[in-house]
């Protein structure tokens, strides 16, 4: 997929889910991007490798729903003393750095949906203007 094709369904997504009945402030949605790129922080802070992908999933059974944590894909059963029964499908939602850098990209892709942002002209004239500036720049460290 490029750029426009990202865009165009984040931003589709984000509406048929109910993200965009109610316009919100730009600031708003800034600082929800922020907030993964801290998610990705809190997942290198919890010793999960910058490559590292794992799962989570919600079993439902009876109406109660249980977090179910594991690495990976598999139906959920328990032994009743007879037969095993099964508990639900476990539906897989990836967690780790990947995947928080992944819901920031959405989210800027989202956001540049909404505005009518475009995003793959703004990176190609940032990159020429950055391929042009001195080395480390602004005397900055990092």
């Amino acid at each position: 997929m490029n750029i426009k094709e990202l865009i165009e369904r984040s931003h589709k997504i984000a509406i048929e889910h109910g993200w965009w009945d109610e316009p919100r402030p730009l600031a708003v949605s800034l600082c929800l991007i922020h907030s993964e790129i801290s998610e990705a922080l809190e997942e290198d802070r919890n010793h999960h490798l910058p490559n590292e992908t794992y799962y989570s999933g919600k079993v439902k059974k009876n109406n109660n729903t249980t977090i179910v944590t594991r690495a990976n894909k598999c139906e959920l059963k328990t032994f009743d003393g007879e037969n095993f029964v099964s508990l639900g499908l476990i539906i897989d939602k990836p967690e780790g750095v990947p995947s928080e850098l992944a819901d920031a990209v959405i989210r800027i892709a989202d956001l540049c949906g909404y505005y009518g942002i475009n995003l793959e002209k703004a990176i190609e004239e940032k990159m020429s203007y950055n391929e042009k500036r001195e080395y480390k720049h602004g005397g900055k460290k990092e």
